[in-house]
This record gives C-alpha cells, structure tokens and sequence, in this order.
C-alpha cells in the first residue's frame, strides 16, 4: 500500500521531508503546498487547490505562525497527521485546537521535532548519558506552550 502524502512548506525542514519521502517507496508525495510558485506541478502556492485533495498523511513543516489555520483544514482531511514543533505559537490557539479541532479527530496525531535526528543532538544526548555533561538548558521561544 502507497501512502498518499500532502507536505506543507518546503524550507529547510520540509526539504528534509521530501528527501526522506522520495527515498521509502511506501510513500507518495502527492501535493506540495508552499509559499513561492515553482514550475513542477507536484508543487502549489494555493491552499484550497491543496486541500482539495485526499490524502492518506499531511506533514506541516511550515511557520509555527500559520500552524493553527493548516491544523484546522488539515483535521478535516480524515487523515493522520505530523505537525513539525512547536505545535502552536498561542495559549488561545491550543484551547481551541484541544476543545474544538482535535477533540473529535479520529486519526494519528503526532507532534514532530525532526531536530532529534540532528547529529548535533545525537552527540549532545550521549555526552549526556556517559554524565560528560551535567546539564543543560533549552530555549526555543520566549513563551513555551505546553499541552498536559
């Protein structure tokens, strides 16, 4: 079985995306939704030609800024669904994502830090382990948002 795939944004991240994609013959790249118009017609700048289309599996790696609206469009697709992290840039955004959008959604939802295949990471999580370092601070954003 091919997984049908709509991958949104092509940045650095969603670039590492569709490198992984195009390499599993599992999966199928079906639609690129980004900001800029490219001449390959696998590729879109408009998002109601996007959602359009079903899909099996949508993969948001875009702006933590445009997050909300595409999880909102992307859970009504009726399919599984990767958003890059940080999920949500606003604590009344996450309300209404858990209260209204993603109560009753029926399929995978996975929250992604592709950063955690980063060899920089790897490398840090082990001199960690053997206790070489004995700790360590992460910041992201200015105000994290946590779902619990």
């Amino acid at each position: 079985m091919t997984i049908r795939v709509g991958l949104i944004g092509f940045g650095l991240i969603g670039k590492r995306y569709y490198k992984h994609l195009k390499e599993d013959k599992s999966f199928k790249i079906v639609k690129i939704l980004k900001k800029n118009k490219q001449k390959n017609k696998i590729f879109t700048i408009n998002k109601l030609d996007f959602f359009k289309i079903q899909y099996d599996l949508i993969i948001i790696a875009a702006p933590t800024e445009r997050h909300y609206d595409l999880i909102k469009h992307s859970s009504k697709k009726n399919c599984h669904l990767i958003v890059e992290k940080p999920l949500i840039k606003k604590e009344s955004e996450l309300r209404l994502l858990n209260e209204k959008i993603l109560k009753n959604f029926k399929k995978k939802f996975i929250v992604h830090n592709s950063e955690l295949n980063n060899l920089k990471y790897i490398n840090l999580k082990k001199k960690l382990i053997s206790k070489k370092i004995k700790k360590i601070k992460f910041n992201y954003h200015q105000k994290s948002v946590f779902m619990g």
